[in-house]
């Protein structure tokens, strides 16, 4: 240290922090602070209250605020969203799943499920809207996804208040802007002690409801609920559009040795031509089964462990796809694999068939049938990578996977189960009557399809029956409606 650098004075905190370098804030930071507090007031009155409606509304608030909350980001961000295509199917398939539930029953399994993906479709959205991560980065994309939960909703709540204070304290009329910053910090905690300050003296309590003539304690608490999602929400839009770009992917390389992965994927394949033969001999050839053994016994049993075994395949053919070098004859073990697991399917369905012919359709059944078809997507999807080595495959699948959810979904699940039993049922009266106890279960759009089957006379007035005494309130959607209006009818 020289003699003038010890002369000099030691600088105060403030000296230095205002010799730093200050970031400016753009227009559009600052009025991402209203497109959050939006999105926050949106999530209070559709996530949160919607718990209090009556039960039945919850997943149908759910598809309003997921819907707002697409329209208020492209309308924030329209220009750094616009550009992905990635983010553009994903929108559009997580709206469609919105809609879903405005136009059928959305109190079923299909209705459960689609609540907790949507969340996961918007944060994967949420991942590739800015269009810098592409399909072929499949590991980025869920590293970030995972990061999108844990630090998105976070890392940016210091960029908030410096946007507020920017916004307030900056340019001409400073000193006001200052009083207007210091209002929105007093505003919650004035809330907070208000609401513990009734709590704690009931005529305090008392006299507040009187002069705002409302509950002053829901008003408060959602209130806060409001402000702090609104933090919460503006740090995990600001990484939405403000992504950090990461270091371009490294060339891979094949880490197997050539020699083990064929003795490896030889000995599977030998363990499945031993199996083809079987299923060629008593599933597709018709030969009979033995005699301890129903056709019913062995479809059950085996449809699952083939399930896993061809899902296990598929992991088995990237793990080596990706690792060991292309030979043709390693590539040509892989396609028997592709192959085999085919053939697994095929068995499965079959299988599956004759199940559903014997036991009738339940969602459980449906769904699988729905997977195993899937799987046979897959199947295509990998064959292309093989022949494209570029191809995205990981990422592809998972797109085709939502796709084909959304197509489930509008096939109204329901109405077609219901469908089938009535028609494969040899005496569909009777078949009611065994299954009566269910019926007190099922959804409204598949009551409509027995109201609408043509059954008459005293069948006709149970069913209204079981349809009242179901215990459930009115639900919201376009089903429910038409379901309440027949109910209404003589």
């Amino acid at each position: 240290m020289n003699e003038q650098e010890q002369t000099m004075p030691p600088q105060s905190i403030s000296e230095v922090a205002a010799s730093l370098p200050k970031k400016e804030y753009t227009l559009k930071d600052k009025l991402l602070i209203i497109s959050a507090f939006l999105v926050a007031f949106f999530y209070d009155r559709f996530i949160v209250s919607s718990w209090t409606w009556d039960g039945n509304g919850v997943f149908f608030a759910a598809g309003i605020f997921w819907v707002l909350y697409l329209i208020v980001l492209y309308l924030s961000w329209w220009k750094t969203l616009v550009v992905s295509r990635t983010g553009w199917l994903l929108a559009a398939c997580g709206a469609a799943l919105c809609i879903w539930n405005f136009i059928f029953d959305y109190r079923c399994s299909y209705g459960t499920i689609t609540y907790f993906l949507l969340p996961v479709i918007f944060m994967a959205h949420a991942q590739c809207g800015s269009g810098l991560y592409p399909l072929s980065r499949p590991g980025e994309i869920f590293k970030r996804w995972i990061f999108g939960w844990l630090l998105s909703p976070f890392s940016a709540l210091p960029t908030f208040f410096a946007a507020i204070y920017s916004t307030f304290a900056s340019g001409r009329n400073s000193s006001l802007k200052k009083v207007g910053v210091a209002l929105l910090i007093s505003f919650p905690l004035l809330l907070l002690l208000v609401s513990l300050l009734a709590s704690a003296d009931m005529v305090f309590g008392y006299y507040l409801k009187k002069i705002f003539h409302f509950d002053l304690g829901l008003f408060i608490l959602h209130s806060i609920i409001t402000l702090v999602a609104s933090m919460f929400f503006y740090s995990f839009i600001w990484n939405t559009v403000h992504p950090k770009i990461s270091s371009p992917a490294k060339e891979h390389e094949k880490k197997f040795d050539l020699t083990v992965s064929s003795v490896i994927l030889g000995s599977v394949l030998a363990v499945y031509v031993l199996f083809s033969i079987v299923q060629f001999v008593y599933l597709f050839a018709g030969a009979g089964l033995p005699d301890s053994l129903t056709y019913s016994e062995y479809a059950r049993q085996g449809f699952w462990q083939l399930v896993l075994v061809a899902a296990i395949n598929l992991f088995l053919f990237g793990i080596f796809l990706h690792n060991v070098s292309r030979t043709p004859w390693f590539f040509a073990m892989l396609f028997g694999l592709l192959l085999s697991t085919g053939l697994m399917l095929f068995s499965a369905i079959m299988r599956l068939h004759m199940y559903i012919y014997i036991f009738g359709l339940t969602w459980l059944r449906l769904f699988s049938a729905w997977f195993i078809v899937f799987l046979g997507i897959v199947i295509v999807l990998s064959a292309l990578r093989m022949v494209r080595e570029k191809f995205p495959l990981i990422s592809s699948c998972a797109l085709v996977l939502l796709l084909w959810y959304c197509v489930l979904g509008y096939a109204n699940p329901e109405a077609l189960i219901m469908k089938y039993n009535l028609k494969t049922a040899e005496n569909p009266i009777r078949w009611l009557d065994d299954n009566e106890p269910e019926l007190k279960n099922s959804s409204d759009d598949a009551f409509m399809v027995l109201f609408e089957s043509g059954l008459k006379g005293e069948v006709v007035v149970r069913l209204r029956e079981a349809a009242l005494d179901r215990g459930m309130e009115p639900g919201y959607s376009f089903s429910s409606k038409r379901m309440q209006s027949y109910l209404k009818t003589d």
